[in-house]
């Protein structure tokens, strides 16, 4: 049975978690899954690859040293990915 699949992390920008969720959604999309990446920086700065099967949705919410971001957007933006 196909699903469809959101995956959810702070980026993949380094680190053991950014790189399990990696190998996840690619492995999750070489099974015939519909497979949505969301991260909530702005996915400029990837270390780990997805396969291309996968949609990628980086949706900029991350605060910053010099722009917060509130939680109410951050909200509004995953559902609307």
């Amino acid at each position: 049975m196909k699903m469809k699949i959101a995956c959810v992390i702070h980026s993949l920008d380094g680190g053991g978690a950014e790189r399990v969720m990696a190998g996840l959604a690619s492995r999750l999309a070489n099974r015939a899954h519909s497979v949505t990446l969301i991260t909530l920086d702005d996915g400029s700065h990837d270390r780990h690859e997805v396969d291309s099967s996968v949609s990628r949705q980086p949706i900029d919410v991350l605060s910053t040293p010099h722009r917060t971001v509130s939680l109410w957007t951050r909200i509004r933006h995953l559902r609307s990915a």
